[in-house]
């Protein structure tokens, strides 16, 4: 069910607000820190914070999946609902969890994700704005490194074989 404007802004400020007492209780117990260890920590709340405000935004759409019966697109046969089911998908906010409904052709034996194609959500698993940084990046290290450069650069995390 999709949660009102104000429901959604209660639950990002509860996280922002976990996030700051996080970030008062890491300063409290560290008298001294380095430049590095102040940026990690940092990096890993925004990350945190922000996967979290991602998975909120697309449990809003979610909720909006197709109401009306859908065809399929190969024979024209009514779909059927096949209930949630869930898929990592990594972007540039980190690995999201997407639940999302999943539709079945019984004469094509076939599924369909709406919310995928909605998303553009490549076979990967990933987003379009993942893909083309991957295949940049193949462009300029071998295509083994692409994987640990995104991971350390980016923290993007992709399969060295994909």
């Amino acid at each position: 069910m999709k949660k009102s404007c104000e429901q959604v802004k209660a639950a990002m400020v509860k996280e922002m607000e976990e996030a700051i007492e996080r970030v008062l209780a890491w300063e409290e117990v560290h008298e001294t820190f380095t430049v590095t260890e102040l940026e990690d920590f940092i990096l890993g709340i925004r990350g945190e914070w922000g996967i979290e405000v991602a998975e909120l935004l697309v449990g809003q759409l979610e909720s909006k999946q197709p109401a009306a019966r859908l065809r399929c697109e190969t024979c024209g046969e009514m779909l059927q609902y096949k209930g949630q089911t869930a898929r990592q998908v990594e972007s540039r906010v980190g690995g999201l969890r997407v639940e999302r409904g999943r539709y079945w052709c019984k004469t094509c034996q076939e599924g369909l994700f709406p919310l995928d194609e909605e998303f553009g959500l490549s076979a990967y698993g990933s987003s379009p704005a993942v893909d083309r940084l991957a295949v940049w990046l193949g462009g300029q290290v071998s295509f083994g490194q692409v994987s640990a450069v995104l991971a350390e650069v980016g923290q993007i995390h992709v399969s060295a074989s994909s």
